[in-house]
Order: C-alpha cells, then sequence, then structure tokens
C-alpha cells in the first residue's frame, strides 16, 4: 500500500512539474524567447544627452512641448544620483535643444521619495496653462498629482492637487477626459507587496488588472480581469479608448459613451510584440506604441546585463470598423548601440521621440511615413 502511494504521489509531482515547465516555456516563447533581432531605423537617429533612469512616458501637447516622466524605481537598476525622479521636457520645435529639467513647487511632496510612472494633460482652449497628470508610487497609496504649467513660466511646474482614491491600487496610465476627470489602468494587484509576487503576477500573467474611471471626485472599476492593463489612451474625437495588454501583447479598442464615460471593447488587435505606452497622432488618430519583443528583459536593461530591444509601432486604421488596419514596424533595435527597453514613442511633423522604461531618449528626424495599399 505504502509503495502505491510513493508511486501516485511521485507522479502527481512529476505530472505537475510538467505542466509548470511547459507553462513557463509557452510563456518564454511567446515572449519571444530567441527570436532574432534585426535593426532597422525611421530616419537618423540618436540618443538625447542628459538623462539617465528613464524616460518611460510622455505627454504631448498639439503644438508639440513634450512631458516626460524619469525615475521610475519599481526594478531599480540604476544610479538614481545621476537623476532623481522628476519631470523633463522636450520641444519637437526645437529638438536640438535637447531635454531639461523642470522645477516643481510644492509644499507636500517629497522629491527625494518622487517617483512618476504614467502621466496624461489637459489643454485649456484659449489658454498658455496646462494641466499634467502624473501617477506617483513614492508617496505611501498610489496617488495621481496634478500640475499646472503656464507656457509663460517655461522652466516651472506647480503642484496643484494631490489625488487620492480606493480603486487606485497599481496604477500605471491614464488619459485625461476634462481638468480633474480621467481613464487610468491598475496594471497588477500587489504592487506593495514583496518583489517576489510582483514577479509572480508578470511571469504568469495573472489577470488582475482593471481599467478604472475617476470622475473628479471619486473612482470606479469599470473593466477588470486584463492581465497587465498598461498604457492607455484616446482617439482624438473621444469616441474611443485604448488599453495595451502587455502581457498578452493585445491592443484592446473601446467604444466609449460620452455621457457615463463607461467602456465597451469591440476590438482585439494583436501585435506580436508586448505594447507598453500608448500615443495618439491628434491630427491623423494614427496609434504609436512603444512595445518591448520581450517584455521582461526591460526589468534588467539599465546596467547591461540585458540589452532589452527596443521596438516601435504605428497603426493606422481605415475606418471605424477597426477591420483594415495594417501595422508598421516604425523602428527595431537590439539595444546595444542605441536606447534599452522602448516603453513610449510619439510622432509629430518629421520627429520620433522614444522613451524608455530605466534608459535614456532618443530622438529620430526626417522620419517618412508611408502607407501601402492593402486589398480586403
Amino acid at each position: 500500500m505504502a509503495s502505491f502511494k510513493f508511486i501516485i504521489i511521485t507522479t502527481s509531482v512529476i505530472y505537475l512539474a510538467l505542466l509548470l515547465f511547459i507553462k513557463v516555456y509557452f510563456i518564454l516563447v511567446g515572449e519571444g524567447l530567441g527570436v532574432p533581432i534585426f535593426n532597422h531605423y525611421p530616419g537618423k537617429c540618436r540618443v538625447i544627452p542628459g538623462l539617465e533612469c528613464g524616460s518611460e512616458d510622455f505627454a504631448v501637447t498639439g503644438d508639440g512641448l513634450v512631458f516626460i516622466s524619469n525615475g521610475l524605481r519599481a526594478f531599480p537598476k540604476c544610479d538614481y544620483s545621476l537623476n532623481k525622479g522628476g519631470i523633463y521636457i522636450f520641444d519637437f520645435n526645437k529638438p536640438s535643444s535637447n531635454v531639461s529639467r523642470l522645477e516643481v513647487i510644492s509644499e507636500t511632496i517629497n522629491f527625494d521619495q518622487l517617483d512618476p510612472h504614467g502621466m496624461t494633460l489637459w489643454e485649456y482652449p484659449e489658454s498658455q496653462k496646462i494641466s499634467l497628470f502624473v501617477v506617483d508610487h513614492g508617496h505611501g497609496d498610489d496617488v495621481v498629482f496634478v500640475f499646472e504649467y503656464d507656457k509663460a513660466e517655461p522652466t516651472k511646474l506647480l503642484h496643484k492637487k494631490t489625488i487620492k482614491d480606493s480603486t487606485f491600487v497599481c496604477l500605471n496610465d491614464l488619459v485625461a477626459t476634462g481638468p480633474l476627470s480621467f481613464y487610468t489602468t491598475n496594471y497588477i494587484a500587489y504592487c506593495k507587496s514583496s518583489s517576489l509576487a510582483i514577479a509572480l503576477e508578470f511571469f504568469f500573467q495573472a489577470k488582475t488588472g482593471n481599467v478604472v474611471y475617476f470622475d473628479g471626485e471619486k473612482g470606479r472599476v469599470l473593466k477588470s480581469g486584463f492581465a497587465m492593463s498598461n498604457g492607455i489612451n484616446m482617439s482624438p474625437d473621444g469616441k474611443y479608448v485604448y488599453v495595451a495588454l502587455s502581457s498578452y501583447r493585445d491592443l484592446l479598442i473601446f467604444k466609449r459613451d460620452v455621457k457615463t464615460h463607461d467602456i465597451q471593447l469591440i476590438k482585439e488587435l494583436h501585435l506580436a510584440s508586448s505594447p507598453d505606452n500608448v500615443e495618439v497622432d491628434k491630427d491623423t488618430g494614427d496609434i504609436y506604441i512603444g512595445a518591448h519583443k520581450n517584455y521582461m528583459l526591460p526589468f534588467g536593461s539599465y546596467d547591461g546585463s540585458f540589452a532589452a530591444p527596443s521596438h516601435v509601432l504605428r497603426l493606422h486604421c481605415l475606418n471605424e470598423n477597426w477591420d483594415q488596419c495594417s501595422t508598421t514596424e516604425l523602428l527595431s533595435s537590439d539595444g546595444i548601440d542605441f536606447v534599452r527597453g522602448s516603453s513610449v514613442a510619439h510622432f509629430h511633423k518629421g520627429g520620433l521621440l522614444i522613451g524608455t522604461v530605466y534608459h535614456k531618449l532618443a530622438f529620430c528626424h526626417d522620419v517618412k511615413l508611408h502607407d501601402y495599399p492593402v486589398e480586403y
């Protein structure tokens, strides 16, 4: 009898180990393990000096002014004495000026703990002032800082408000719908626990992410059950909301009710790359995505232990049914001699700006976009 129990237990352990091996194998293969990277660039590209430790997300005005979040600390691989967490600014109209760090004016923010992540902005018609929303992880619970930027004082950023809500669990990105309202994503559920718990959620693609709408007073969960709901953005006309699922390599297209702000999934676009942040061309509606050939590599990318590839995609769709879409690979780099771990990209008037999770910032100029006809 004892030997029979031993056989059953041994067989069960072997079976479970085999299932785990198969699960891990397909996760790694699905995330591009062993896939060769061929370098190509959309124009003349350079690494921008003056910024270290990440340029994880952008918020871009209609006239090409770019706010950049710096110093994300989730899996630190950077010497943060080089750049403590902060907000930088870049101007597409003056790319040779590179970047400058904004002076943040606040009586409540602890600048030694500033940990900025996703960001968005709200432009006021007929005004020089802009509201900038920034996700921060460094002040206890995840919060959203609201800053005021005045083009008349281009070196300063004034802290106006700190937004807290019970629905803010592990915030990643957000997109503004008004002066104090926005959609935001929680990408995992246990970011305030141990690094092991976070790593397990990432690796095993746990469906613990969601999309939240904050109406200016309180938040409510709209959709849940996503594996790493990451970047979020909206179409220029406000009809559609885009959510990047990094684990499943998908971009979700939601139809938006502009009155209730509810969203309804209408399309899943598979990208064959792990999308991070989503940028939208305000003139054409084209979608630009900073992506990862293997989304696990950027976590070790800064110190050179992994040369995490950089990958930029452009999504061009011809109708509102989302059934005539073409995806163009604008940039592919193995990360050895270029920026590592691209997280965001924005195109404006022939220039392409590329940000990274923990590494540097790059700019490509004289970028030519080509639309090739597709027969359906």
